[in-house]
């Protein structure tokens, strides 16, 4: 599914012109399906039909993504189920990307700019360049984020930062903590 202001498409042919639709409901089969939703800025929802779903957007704005819903600043505000798999770019200017109820897999870019990605969950969290995974399920592959945000919850958490070449705010809120950075380069230091 492809599905913009003016427009919806599907694989299979289908294509719809689209004028004042602001609400759109989604359902796919039981195939491994593709929603971008790159030019969509209205509400409604998706739903994975069993397969390995896929949401896919490219916007100029900030992010928020849970198991149940993906949201953006220019308005797009969408329900989720049975999507399993996330593929989410920012535009040039600064972009955030919030990832604290997400526990699937994907991946972050953030185009330009200085783009940040924050999650905030009782969870242990493993950061590299190019990706973050956590305790719950969640990895993600990174691109062309410059600033993580990691907060841990009230059971303790373990940080690892392993060739983190960002800043990294880790935040382990409550319980026993656990700190392993490993520093690349030189130059970097730890306060």
């Amino acid at each position: 599914f492809t599905l913009a202001n003016n427009d919806l498409a599907t694989t299979d042919g289908m294509n719809l012109g689209l004028t004042g639709i602001q609400t759109a409901h989604l359902t796919s089969g039981p195939k491994n399906a593709v929603f971008t939703v790159t030019n969509w800025t209205g509400t409604g929802s998706l739903g994975g039909g069993g397969g390995g779903d896929t949401v896919v957007a490219t916007k100029d704005a900030n992010f928020t993504l849970t198991d149940n819903s993906l949201t953006t600043t220019d308005g797009m505000d969408l329900a989720m189920g049975g999507i399993h798999t996330a593929d989410l770019r920012g535009g040039p200017g600064n972009n955030a990307f919030l990832v604290g109820g997400w526990t699937g897999g994907g991946f972050v870019s953030g185009g330009g700019g200085s783009d940040t990605l924050a999650a905030a969950k009782d969870a242990n969290f493993s950061l590299t360049d190019n990706s973050l995974v956590t305790s719950d399920g969640m990895a993600l592959a990174l691109g062309g984020i410059q600033v993580a945000e990691l907060t841990g919850g009230s059971g303790g958490s373990t940080f690892v930062v392993n060739n983190w070449g960002g800043l990294a705010l880790l935040d382990g809120v409550g319980g026993t903590n656990a700190y392993l950075v490993n520093l690349r380069g030189s130059g970097f230091g730890v306060t």
